[in-house]
């Protein structure tokens, strides 16, 4: 059930410790909405023009797949603006959503909150490579911290043909279960929660619509689903840790350099310096 919460209730806590979940509704403006599709597309117009690609069409699709098709250098490079870019942090950011995560947690709605991993989640038609199986987002992140998911479609909707993420409600109840650690080459490492552990639970997909948000407990089983439509699924996807957490201590970020680094510029220039 779809509820929205203008506040922290006891229904909201109920739900979330029978499920796992909650789904919260016109959690996000219409407003910037629009401002997060119109930097997506001028991200992707930027990266077509530097790649010399050209496509016929709309640049959420047709503009995507040209870039994958010529390197996927450049998909990823779209990838990585987009996790930096202010127009997708206000989202993340969304004091809403940081009193909600406060209060899953059990933590004062105004209580300091550390995210994490906050991305726009790209999701070309029938690419399987970064799909996810059954999983816990528990190993994923800082060890032993506390912690809420944040999911929510960008753009377009999320339905089960573009593969909206699928819960398994009430596994959060197993703790950290018991799961096998898989990296293959060229594929995202999965970290893949016992099969007869899933099996105990019903499998639920989550339609969701531009505006609403998934919250959801670390420990809860949950999957990508498969886009088997004709577009591109884009998706916010975050983590909110408990800075009070008698574990969490922050992660210290470390940037790679895809192009030139600072070092390598500031030699160019040295020898500029030193004629």
């Amino acid at each position: 059930m779809v509820t929205m919460y203008d506040d922290v209730t006891e229904g909201m806590r109920s739900d979330f410790a029978r499920d796992g979940y909650v789904v919260v509704d016109d959690i996000f403006a219409t407003a910037a909405l629009a401002d997060l599709e119109n930097s997506l597309r001028g991200t992707i117009r930027a990266f077509a023009r530097k790649a010399g690609v050209t496509f016929d069409g709309d640049e959420l699709d047709a503009g995507l797949l040209a870039l994958e098709a010529a390197d996927h250098k450049w998909v990823a490079y779209v990838f990585d603006t987009m996790g930096q870019s202010p127009t997708l942090r206000r989202f993340h950011d969304e004091p809403r959503l940081c009193r909600l995560a406060n209060a899953l947690l059990g933590y004062e709605p105004d209580g300091p909150l550390y995210t994490f991993s906050t991305r726009l989640r790209i999701d070309p038609p029938l690419e399987d490579k970064r799909t996810y199986r059954w999983h816990q987002e528990v190993f994923y992140t800082i060890p032993r911290s506390e912690f809420i998911q944040v999911w929510a479609p960008m753009v377009r909707s999320s339905t089960r043909a573009n593969g909206t993420v699928v819960v398994c409600p009430g596994s959060h109840r197993e703790g950290v279960a018991r799961c096998e650690w898989i990296e293959q080459p060229g594929r995202a490492t999965q970290i893949t929660v016992a099969p007869e552990i899933v099996a105990k639970y019903e499998a639920r997909p989550m339609p969701l619509e531009p505006g609403q948000a998934l919250l959801f407990s670390s420990t809860l089983c949950h999957r990508s689903g498969s886009n088997t439509s004709q577009h591109v699924r884009y998706t916010l996807v975050g983590m909110y840790h408990a800075v009070g957490g008698a574990q969490f201590v922050p992660v210290q970020p470390k940037f790679e350099y895809a192009g030139e680094t600072p070092r390598i510029y500031h030699s160019e220039w040295s020898k500029q310096w030193s004629r």
